[in-house]
């Protein structure tokens, strides 16, 4: 729905079915942003001024550099205890381990030598001595590939 005609709204009006458009216009309390004009003084009196010589700005950077690098120093004194402890910790885990585990047998594919003697004559294992290595991989034996 459109219209050329224009008319008023009364969207966002806290009053919205009591007033009338044309009471609103024709009020004369329209209120307009005041101002005045404040002079300042001149800020610099000697009174109340900053001391902003070298001298004081040599010592207020010299403070703050003194407990830099004092905080400094602490900063590396911890992470050098941090370390410390941490070889500390590490050192007495290995000793637990050492400790709590039996020393590790060394495994092998092959039987033990009285298991083998304990066995049937069929499954004795027999040993070969020969110049040449045979090579196998995952118990299958590996073609020889031609020297290039």
């Amino acid at each position: 729905m459109t219209t050329v005609e224009l008319y008023p709204t009364i969207i966002g009006e806290s009053d919205q079915v009591k007033t009338d458009p044309s009471e609103r216009l024709s009020k004369p309390n329209l209120e307009v942003p005041k101002w005045r004009i404040a002079t300042w003084s001149c800020s610099y009196t000697m009174e109340g001024t900053e001391d902003l010589s070298d001298n004081v700005f040599d010592r207020r950077h010299f403070r703050r550099a003194i407990d830099e690098k004092r905080r400094k120093r602490w900063d590396v004194q911890r992470i050098r205890e941090l370390r410390h402890n941490e070889r500390l910790r590490e050192r007495e885990e290995r000793k637990k381990r050492v400790d709590q585990d039996p020393k590790e047998t060394v495994r092998s594919f092959w039987p033990k030598p009285d298991q083998v003697a304990d066995a049937d004559s069929d499954d004795r294992l027999t040993l070969c001595n020969t110049e040449r290595i045979p090579v196998s991989v995952f118990g299958l034996t590996v073609p020889r590939f031609p020297v290039r």
